[in-house]
């Protein structure tokens, strides 16, 4: 039988995750304290303790599944001398893939991946407003009956969808 790592993506996390290989594992207690100094703040504690709401901010989960991810590897090689022949992972698990496979240092990967998961939180809420701002304009559209205050021509498609020019 031969090894092959995968990891799991986005959605994967919740609160508490991690707190008992930190402290059965030295080597995992390890990857969490180094993800606390690397990143500046407590990710620990958000893995460990929540809220919810905070860990599954983009700019929070990613990270705290890179190291938990990174932290279960690491407490599974404390107790096992195996290595896979092949890593593999859904989306965000392919940083803790590409970690596995010794492409790069967790501490490089965390900084990676923390400027994307910023970078993917700018983005989410901004496509969020931008969205608001198209429900607003719909909205609009249909009491004027196809102009808006901002100038903005719309109309409805015979299944009601809302397009906007």
């Amino acid at each position: 039988m031969k090894p092959f790592f995968v990891f799991s993506g986005q959605g994967a996390q919740a609160p508490g995750m991690g707190k008992d290989l930190y402290e059965s594992s030295s080597r995992a207690r390890a990857i969490f304290d180094e993800a606390d100094a690397v990143l500046g703040y407590k990710l620990s504690d958000i893995c460990f303790n929540g809220p919810a709401e905070t860990l599954t901010e983009t700019k929070y989960c990613q990270v705290a599944i890179y190291t938990m991810s990174c932290a279960a590897l690491e407490a599974f090689r404390e107790k096992y001398d195996v290595e896979a022949v092949c890593c593999a992972g859904l989306s965000l698990g392919e940083y803790g893939a590409l970690y596995a496979a010794v492409a790069f240092s967790f501490a490089d990967g965390l900084k990676l991946l923390n400027k994307r998961a910023e970078l993917m939180d700018v983005c989410c809420k901004d496509v969020a407003k931008i969205a608001l701002r198209f429900l607003d304009c719909c909205c609009e559209c249909r009491l004027t009956g196809g102009h808006t205050n901002a100038g903005t021509r719309c109309q409805f498609t015979r299944d009601q969808q809302c397009a906007v020019s």
